[in-house]
């Protein structure tokens, strides 16, 4: 499989080509920052999925989910001769980013979806069924998401880049903050827990280390089984990529000599997106006292937006006071999330789009003292945490099964990671750098997809885990002679080789910056929550509601 260069023109497509022909393999250059922007709840197939000016099929029709992605076009390449189809009554366009979707907990809905690969079971509902709309068939209007096709054609483009895990944003967020969803460290006293996997959300407002020892997320075991937790503290205990537990219980950062440290953004504490509180390596207080927090406070490394009490959008000040993260982890208010539900308000690509625009007009803010693109450069992976109960037509790589042993269920994966759990449907991956050439396409758009895709261009989210480890020279996250995600990442190999997953994106030597057009400006998400309201009031960030938005 090659690499392609977005086909603008000719000279694009036949230089591309011959760039693709004769590349090999390039160690990546160093990054200072590298920012993890975590949205939320869409596939390639919905965010990228409308055609030319906005069309589809018209409805009634019985017609078939293109094959591939074209970003060039708009959408799906309409020349496909797909391996996959769907039969659909009705494709809809979303008005806005709030509409459509459904539920996406791992069962049912992620194996009804999957169809052991058929990617056939999206829409179950019969009454869907039966008045030709179903949500899960849905496609953003290109209009609402441009910046994202701005990024993508500008930038980099990831076509296979899949969710590790199954399930929804719980697990999702906790296997892209430390590469697995496993609640305890193999070795611990729960020895048997390691080769479980949290599959589900918490039905609560509070979840992890806030929520305590109440109302526990359903695992799912080595044979791929879900029922529920045994009881079981929310407040997992496993190493993530900044924290490592020592034999004697010391908790200790991993990035305490690095510049900068590390630093996660969240909404409000204890929501299924604040990775770090459901972790008891990083969790940064303990609600009612049940003690389930490591006694090392971790408080300086998360920053939520509270209204009268600070910005919004903290990032944007910490860029622009020159005081950025050696890593950050970024989720969105509920305000500008890209998942649908009621406090959604279609601000996704333009929050994404203007923290980008931040970190590339850096060196010419008013501060004059770090310019995060060139003299003090950053990498920046744009993510999804899952599918969101979306249509995507790409069947994911092949799961690791469990095998039973002695009576017991067993993983037959290495060290028995991944078992029953990994990986799941595909999400969009957007890379920006000084060193990522305009119109980078990791994973071949073309014609006849490869059902599996190429290997070496597909990426899951111990990629992004992998490139930071090297880019920081830190050690894996789990303990001698275990893996996790990162050590999995299915880009590992190419050619016959090591490789540093995502290398594929920093063959440039270095170029300017380019603006990326967005309808707000990020003096916009700065002031969102100081800005009164009709009544007076201040508004309030939103999170997750409780299991439902997630």
């Amino acid at each position: 499989m090659t690499k392609f260069v977005l086909k603008t023109c000719l000279f694009c497509i036949l230089w591309g080509t011959l760039l693709a022909q004769a590349q090999t393999y390039k160690e990546p250059p160093h990054f200072n920052h590298i920012v993890i922007i975590v949205q939320e709840n869409r596939t390639p197939d919905d965010v990228f999925g409308a055609g030319p000016g906005g069309t589809r099929p018209r409805c009634g029709q019985e017609v078939r989910f293109e094959a591939g992605v074209d970003i060039t076009n708009g959408g799906p390449n309409l020349a496909s001769k797909e391996h996959h189809k769907s039969y659909i009554t009705c494709l809809t366009p979303l008005k806005n980013m709030v509409d459509g979707g459904a539920n996406h907990e791992h069962i049912p809905d992620w194996t009804h979806q999957f169809d052991h690969g058929a990617m056939d079971g999206a829409c179950l509902n019969t009454k869907w069924r039966q008045s030709g709309h179903c949500p899960e068939y849905t496609y953003v209007n290109k209009q609402l998401v441009q910046p994202y096709f701005d990024i993508a054609t500008n930038y980099g483009f990831a076509n296979y880049m899949f969710q590790t895990n199954q399930g929804p944003s719980l697990p999702a967020h906790q296997f892209i903050f430390g590469g697995t969803s496993a609640p305890v460290l193999p070795g611990n006293s729960k020895q048997e827990y390691y080769k479980y996997f949290v599959a589900e959300n918490a039905e609560v407002a509070d979840s992890g280390c806030l929520r305590g020892h109440t109302r526990f997320p359903n695992w799912i075991d080595p044979a791929g089984d879900e029922h529920p937790t045994p009881l079981y503290r929310q407040c997992y205990d496993y190493n993530t990529l900044v924290t490592f537990q020592d034999d004697n219980g010391v908790i200790h950062d991993k990035t305490n000599k690095i510049p900068g440290g590390w630093k996660y953004y969240a909404q409000k504490p204890g929501i299924v997106w604040d990775a770090p509180q459901a972790n008891y390596q990083t969790c940064y207080f303990a609600k009612r006292g049940n003690g389930d927090c490591n006694s090392k406070e971790f408080t300086d490394h998360v920053s939520f937006a509270e209204s009268g009490l600070m910005k919004s959008a903290p990032i944007f000040s910490d860029i622009q006071k020159c005081q950025l993260a050696a890593i950050s982890w970024v989720t969105p208010d509920e305000a500008w999330s890209d998942h649908p539900g009621p406090h959604d308000k279609s601000l996704g690509p333009s929050w994404v789009a203007d923290i980008v625009n931040a970190i590339g007009n850096s060196g010419l803010n008013s501060h004059g003292q770090c310019d995060y693109w060139e003299a003090d450069p950053t990498a920046i992976f744009i993510l999804w945490d899952d599918w969101g109960g979306f249509y995507d037509h790409v069947p994911p790589p092949v799961t690791y099964l469990g095998s039973k042993v002695d009576g017991k269920w067993e993983c037959s994966a290495p060290n028995g990671w991944g078992c029953g759990y990994v990986y799941g449907f595909r999400v969009p991956l957007l890379v920006v750098s000084r060193h990522t050439p305009p119109g980078t396409v990791s994973g071949a758009i073309v014609d006849n997809p490869i059902y599996p895709p190429p290997r070496e261009w597909t990426h899951d989210f111990g990629s992004i885990l992998a490139f930071v480890e090297h880019n920081f020279e830190l050690p894996p996250i789990a303990p001698s002679g275990y893996t996790y995600a990162d050590v999995n990442s299915l880009d590992r190999v190419y050619q016959g080789k090591e490789v540093i997953p995502l290398w594929e994106f920093f063959l440039g030597t270095g170029r300017k910056f380019t603006q990326i057009p967005a309808p707000h400006s990020a003096e916009f998400f700065m002031n969102y929550y100081a800005t009164p309201q009709a009544d007076g009031t201040l508004p309030m960030p939103e999170g997750p509601d409780g299991g439902d938005d997630d």
